[in-house]
Order: C-alpha cells, then structure tokens, then sequence
C-alpha cells in the first residue's frame, strides 16, 4: 500500500525513531533517517539495505536541517511523510533547569 512512499525520520538511529524507521521501512516505504550519531546512522541504514538514506543532521541548526531535506528530495523527488522524533531530556525538574539546559531541551524537543 505505502511502497513507493517516503517518510523522513529525525532521532532515527536509536530508540522511538529506530523502531518506527523500522515499521516504516517493513511496510514498504524509502526512509531518510536523520541523526546527529553519523556512526549509529551509518549501521542501521546498512542493515535496513536498500530504501534507505541517511542524513546526519543536529535539529538544531536549520542549516542542517535544510541540507537534509535537500539530500531527500535530490533523491528521492518529494517526502511524503515528516515523522518529528527528535527528543531530548536532561532528567531535572523544570524549576532545577540551568537555562543551557532549557534552550538544549526547548531547541530539540520544540524547534526541532
């Protein structure tokens, strides 16, 4: 049904993100798997094989962010599907955040 399709998946070499690239990519669809850990991105698109693009990128940095999807339709032609799993969490209680670790949390879980 979705073979053919593209989903561009951020935080996708670990956790959440690897699961449903792994989902995404069973069901048929080309996954561009985005990632600040080029190295874990690296292996997992080499044991997901064909229909798979990585694209190592920070969130953060809009720059990137757009080279990613530069890199995703140079290949692809068009994203059908944006799956945002980037996350972050430095573990404290929101009134215990350093304000470093707010804009680290705010610029990946909001912005990214």
């Amino acid at each position: 049904m979705f073979t053919g399709s593209s989903v561009l998946i951020t935080g996708a070499a670990s956790g959440i993100g690897k699961a449903a690239a792994t989902a995404f990519h069973a069901a048929g669809w080309h996954v561009v798997l985005m990632d600040m850990n080029r190295q874990a991105l690296d292996r997992f698109c080499e044991e997901l094989g064909k229909r798979a693009t990585p694209t190592a990128c920070d969130v953060r940095i809009r720059t990137e962010v757009e080279a990613a999807f530069e890199v995703a339709i140079g290949e692809l032609g068009r994203i059908d599907c944006v799956f945002a799993n980037a996350g972050v969490s430095t573990m404290n209680r929101a009134v215990d955040l350093t304000d470093e670790e707010w804009d680290f949390n705010f610029d990946v879980n909001a912005r990214g």
